[in-house]
């Protein structure tokens, strides 16, 4: 059975938490197995954001620019570009270790197609919730 949590004094004789990815001994992994730890500034930060023209007639994919040893946690809302304000509906898209897609024609509420300037805002997390593409 793998250690998976530790909670007290760690390996680095600091005291705190780390909580690792399945299969990985939190006693011995590297900082890239790690879903938790308390030793690193960058657990529950924004790993990406930005923003991304809408397009109803290609897929459009935001690379993260790095690949990821997990599925991170992604919030995305559509907004005027015009207005500058959000618009009503989530896109669909797809979450994988290195990108996110927008498929072709994932704007669900169909009154926002007809919407010149239309832009996806996401935020990419650095928190995992999946080690498969969901």
């Amino acid at each position: 059975m793998t250690n998976r949590v530790v909670l007290g004094q760690l390996p680095s004789t600091n005291f705190g938490m780390r909580v690792s990815l399945p299969g990985s001994d939190v006693l011995t992994c590297t900082d890239s197995e790690l879903t938790f730890s308390s030793e690193l500034s960058r657990f529950g930060m924004v790993l990406l954001f930005g923003s991304a023209l809408y397009s109803h007639n290609t897929d459009v994919t935001i690379p993260f620019g790095v690949t990821l040893p997990f599925i991170p946690a992604v919030e995305s809302y559509y907004y005027n570009g015009t207005t500058n304000k959000p618009q009503s509906g989530n896109p669909f898209m797809v979450v994988k270790h290195d990108s996110i897609m927008f498929p072709n024609g994932s704007l669900l509420a169909g009154k926002l197609l007809a919407q010149a300037n239309l832009y996806w805002r996401y935020i990419v997390f650095n928190i995992p919730v999946g080690g498969n593409a969901v």
